[in-house]
């Protein structure tokens, strides 16, 4: 099963880099078009091992990890986003300086892969 995290945080493209178990997609931009691109990978039999809503949804950095596997219903991946979309809203996101928390939510992500 391959593993594929959508981010738009540089830290884990660099804590992965090198890694044929994981491949990572990067996305220059910000967390609603991190989950753009995960909702087109759970349509290509992508599925959400890792609850996005686990972490503050009001975050700039996000990492979404997924599993491929085409056999694989989407309707759960498909409804998890979906909830993150409702409860992120219509809120705009700035690039922040620094942050702990962050940081701590990047901790978590190394924990579950």
């Amino acid at each position: 099963m391959k593993k594929i995290i959508v981010t738009n945080n540089e830290k884990v493209v660099n804590e992965f880099k090198g890694n044929e178990d994981v491949r990572i997609e990067f996305v220059e931009g910000s967390p609603l078009q991190v989950f753009d691109r995960a909702e087109d990978l759970v349509e290509e039999g992508g599925r959400v091992f890792s609850d996005p809503k686990r972490t503050p949804l009001n975050l700039y950095y996000r990492s979404i990890p997924l599993s491929i596997d085409p056999e694989v219903n989407p309707t759960y991946s498909k409804n998890v986003l979906e909830l993150c979309r409702i409860k992120m809203g219509g809120k705009s996101f700035s690039k922040p300086a620094g942050s702990g928390k962050a940081e701590k939510d990047y901790k978590n992500l190394m924990k579950v892969i």
